[in-house]
């Protein structure tokens, strides 16, 4: 009953181990020896047979920009230098090899690179060589910041193979604009995990003071199979301090303790401590996380709506826009831009600039993709900007999961709250087995889940789902994909019907805030592309949408999704509103029964069609045809 959370868990750094496969009763062990190195031409001596400015048994994104360079070798002569202008993306190379689920593997590899430019080796899951969103499994990236020192430096890190997998594509790739190189690069075997003995979850990691008890859920698997005999303990205190919290009880499969949150501090951390004890009271094994108790930001109320001057607003973020085109934003909806200014100065300057054409801003902490590093940023920061009035939230970081600081998010939670009581933390998950472990450092949960075209759109309603499922008091938002950059692998432009289907979708599930990625990036943007004028023909509906979402008199009747089609039925003070939508790349005809008050009545398409329809007396219902991922929102007053 544990497996759908156990990704959840160990990508959230909750846990730190996985059961070894059996095959046949034994263990599946690798097929080279722990410490061989399982990259060939780790250190690019060797040139491709094809081309001699490519590196032998790698591939490369880009030829003109990553090249075997045969004259700056750490080691040896040759290293691979990947070089590229800002519009180029961000270029790799990668391997592709087999790798064994619940293996542990070291990775090694050198870096010689400019202070401005992150290095980064990357990880993709796959459980088949045919690596595609359906193989797809999970991913890992470990990082390293540019630093003074330009010399020849040393990324390393170890990961634990996922449930599943069975491929993994090695990526030695840098954030653009980039002249730099990677050298003498080893991924070794190192032992296969411990089995999992425990599995666990706390409810919450930020415990409101309207949150009065709290969870723990555990999941039990002894190493012998053997339950009996053996106890559960549950202890929570501060670290280095005794718990004031214990629990005992018998261990049993699945295991809920409960606590009241009363009996902690607030803003002090607490450490929760599950053991596996034997029938001797020893400790077999144990787990930690931690959590606090902490005031709703005062712009953060407990109908999970954030408020700008106490009324529920509902917002709309554009990502990568300049000060420049922030004009521009209300003309498509968008009300809150990402700022990422680098000094206290020019983040004024753009909030500033943000408040003269009536947006509210995401102010980004993560400057330079760090958490931990940037504590002095924070204390500079926040208190100089917290009271001017475009403030929305703190941006935290982006994608944790995906740029690998889940372990420093809930610290940095602690530091940014501790200076401002009024604004939010946000932050935004790329990967639904993370949403708990980012919900557990924020007070407003984003998704990007960017579906198309590989996933079926109705992807992102399901990913609202899981979202809002692990998010008991806080808001979720969704960010639409809205881009087209092929330099990143993302061939596909969606369309406005395409976005219009994803913000329903969104609305229809339960998020109160929407965002679009993004206005421009290295070869992109968003107001020459051809889905810029349907943004802006789509802007009264976007509001409509967010009228549903945040107005107090608005509440969801019903919502029927299928593999195919969804609809859902709002009533408002004004009337009724009714969102279909085709879900499949094909024509689909959706029948909508609605409640029988509503007989005789007209309904009207609003967006998405010029639909005019007298319901039936009897029974009434609502037949619509809908295009390739079409929707249509229908008034009936």
């Amino acid at each position: 009953m544990f497996n759908v959370e156990r990704r959840t868990l160990l990508r959230a750094g909750i846990l730190t181990t996985l059961t070894a496969p059996i095959i046949d009763g034994l263990p599946l062990v690798p097929a080279r020896a722990a410490g061989e190195n399982l990259l060939v031409n780790g250190d690019f001596e060797l040139a491709s047979d094809d081309d001699p400015n490519q590196p032998a048994n790698w591939v490369t994104s880009t030829p003109q920009y990553v090249s075997r360079d045969a004259t700056a070798g750490r080691s040896g002569s040759s290293s691979l230098h990947i070089q590229a202008p800002s519009g180029q993306g961000a270029p790799w190379a990668f391997q592709q090899l087999e790798v064994v689920e619940g293996g542990i593997y070291e990775i090694s590899a050198w870096t010689k690179q400019p202070s401005s430019v992150t290095a980064m080796i990357k990880f993709e899951f796959y459980t088949s060589p045919i690596t595609t969103a359906d193989t797809w499994v999970g991913d890992e990236s470990i990082s390293h910041p540019g630093s003074t020192n330009t010399d020849w430096q040393q990324v390393t890190g170890q990961v634990t193979v996922p449930e599943t997998a069975k491929v993994a594509k090695v990526y030695l790739r840098y954030y653009s604009p980039c002249d730099a190189n990677w050298d003498d690069a080893s991924l070794v075997f190192v032992k296969m995990a411990e089995p999992v003995q425990l599995e666990m979850f706390t409810d919450q990691g930020v415990h409101y003071p309207d949150v009065t008890t709290g969870k723990v859920t555990v999941g039990v698997t002894p190493a012998d199979g053997v339950l009996a005999g053996k106890t559960v303990r549950l202890a929570i205190g501060q670290v280095g301090q005794g718990p004031v919290i214990t629990r005992s009880e018998a261990a049993a499969e699945s295991m809920v303790f409960e606590f009241a949150t009363g009996d902690l501090a607030m803003r002090t951390p607490y450490e929760v401590v599950v053991e596996l004890l034997d029938g001797a009271g020893t400790p077999l094994y144990a787990l930690s996380s931690m959590i606090i108790r902490w005031e709703r930001p005062t712009t953060l109320n407990e109908a999970e709506e954030i408020l700008v001057d106490g009324e529920p607003f509902f917002p709309v973020i554009m990502y990568h826009v300049g000060a420049a085109d922030y004009p521009l934003m209300p003309t498509i909806g968008v009300n809150t831009v990402q700022l990422s200014g680098s000094t206290v100065e020019s983040t004024l300057q753009l909030l500033d600039a943000a408040q003269d054409a009536g947006l509210k801003g995401l102010v980004v902490l993560y400057k330079g993709m760090r958490i931990k590093e940037n504590a002095d940023w924070y204390r500079e920061l926040i208190p100089a900007v917290k009271d001017h009035p475009a403030v929305l939230a703190w941006a935290l970081m982006d994608e944790p999961d995906g740029n690998n600081k889940m372990d420093e998010i809930f610290d940095g939670y602690r530091l940014a709250r501790s200076l401002d009581d009024e604004h939010p933390v946000y932050m935004v998950s790329c990967f639904p087995t993370d949403y708990r472990g980012v919900e557990h450092a924020t007070d407003v949960l984003a998704t990007d889940i960017y579906p198309l075209d590989n996933k079926p759109i109705g992807t992102v309603g399901s990913d609202i789902d899981i979202a809002m499922s692990v998010t008991p008091s806080k808001p979720v938002w969704q960010i639409l994909q809205a881009f087209y950059l092929p330099n990143y692998g993302w061939t596909y432009l969606p369309t406005i019907t395409d976005v219009r289907n994803m913000a329903h979708q969104s609305i229809n599930h339960g998020a109160t805030g929407l965002g679009y990625y993004s206005m421009t990036d290295p070869g992109w943007a968003l107001v020459d592309s051809p889905l810029w004028p349907g943004l802006v023909a789509a802007e009264p509906e976007l509001a409509r949408l967010g009228e549903l979402a945040t107005d107090p008199s608005a509440r969801q009747l019903s919502r029927v999704t299928t593999d195919t089609t969804e609809y859902a039925i709002y009533q408002q003070r004004r009337g009724y509103v009714v969102s279909v939508l085709n879900l499949t790349k094909e024509p689909q005809q959706v029948t909508v029964p609605l409640p029988r008050q509503l007989a005789r009545r007209t309904a009207t398409t609003r967006f998405g069609g010029d639909e005019v329809i007298v319901l039936q007396g009897r029974d009434p219902s609502l037949t619509v045809d809908l295009e390739r991922h079409g929707c249509r929102l229908i008034e009936i007053p």
